[in-house]
């Protein structure tokens, strides 16, 4: 976004959301670090702005290209590049598995002492 600015293509982030038709909120979360930035947002960057995704992806070429031009990547950094994003997906799906996993722990928990609290009262009844 800042080379756009550079560029005179945009003439603020206002604008270059506007363009994109995405909140300035959160976009500004994407740059602080605190959300992760969609492949859809990515699709509007490399259509409307002709953002070099190689560049986003690998760090290669140019961040702004011209329509139909595309930098050559090197075969062993996209072959390394594949492993990366996919350990990272592991990563995310490992942990959503734990936090399921502890959650499904403590349900289990809860149930327990409810039957022994519902089978106590009915003893007291009786």
């Amino acid at each position: 976004m800042d080379e756009l600015i550079e560029l005179g293509r945009v003439e603020n982030m206002k604008e270059f959301c506007h363009r994109l038709d995405y909140l300035p909120q959160s976009l500004s979360q994407i740059r602080k670090g605190k959300r992760d930035i969609t492949i859809e947002l990515l699709s509007k960057v490399f259509f409307e702005f002709h953002g070099n995704p190689v560049f986003i992806l690998l760090g290669y070429g140019p961040k702004i290209v011209e329509e139909n031009t595309m930098p050559v990547i090197p075969k062993n950094d996209v072959d390394k590049a594949r492993p990366i994003e996919l350990q990272k997906l592991v990563d995310k799906l490992e942990e959503l598995v734990q936090t399921k996993s502890e959650l499904i722990l403590e349900l289990r928990a809860e149930i327990a002492r409810l039957k022994a609290e519902i089978k106590s009262k009915a003893e007291e009844s009786n």
